[in-house]
């Protein structure tokens, strides 16, 4: 019997895997929902498949059966529909449980977006210590700042740099309010710009 992994590199066989930066791209943007649909999402984004393409891909490698096969076993293991949505920490410990090696772009967005959003905050002061409300800032801000730097570092890596050569949080913060109308069209960040370079300098360690 085929395992998931094995198939998973079936499904493959027409995926440019080299292709960096078209798969940063994708990944960038999907990283930035917390679920993906399960068979209509999250099925091709394992491959390494833009979803939108998915169905054209799979007719045209005539790769139905492996389609349907993989499916089966991501449906019966995590007992989903089709129509459901699936976490994607939930898929990524279904993948590694399968042995799935999940494309580099994918990895390298997801630890640290997941580093960044999902770990424990520091303890907040009281906001009558300060006489002022506390300013928690949005996990979605938060998001955009990181999903900025990472889309910068992948665009214009020698402008993130310092002059040793390494990824540099205040020039990435100085590249994001540059472009800020990019990441921020409607308002301008809560968050400072110092708070922006200590939360990019952070996972850049």
């Amino acid at each position: 019997m085929k395992t998931a992994s094995s198939i998973v590199d079936e499904l493959r066989i027409g995926v440019p895997m080299s292709d960096e930066q078209d798969a940063q791209i994708m990944y960038e943007q999907w990283l930035k929902h917390d679920q993906w649909a399960a068979r209509e999402n999250a099925l091709p984004l394992v491959v390494g498949c833009e979803p939108g393409n998915w169905r054209a891909y799979v007719d045209a490698q005539n790769l139905q059966a492996s389609e349907e096969t993989l499916w089966h076993i991501l449906a019966n293991d995590l007992g989903i529909e089709p129509n459901d949505s699936i976490s994607i920490n939930t898929l990524v410990e279904w993948t590694r449980s399968q042995s799935i090696t999940m494309h580099p772009s994918f990895l390298r967005i997801y630890e640290f977006v997941r580093k960044v959003l999902l770990a424990s905050s520091p303890p907040q002061p009281k906001a009558e210590d300060f006489g002022e409300p506390a300013d928690n800032h949005s996990a979605h801000e938060r998001e955009i700042v990181v999903g900025a730097a990472l889309s910068l570092l992948s665009k214009m890596p020698a402008e993130c740099r310092d002059e040793n050569g390494f990824a540099d949080g205040a020039a990435i913060v100085a590249l994001i309010n540059k472009t800020a109308a990019r990441w921020f069209p409607t308002s301008a960040p809560a968050m400072s710009e110092q708070e922006m370079i200590d939360l990019i300098d952070k996972w850049l360690e």
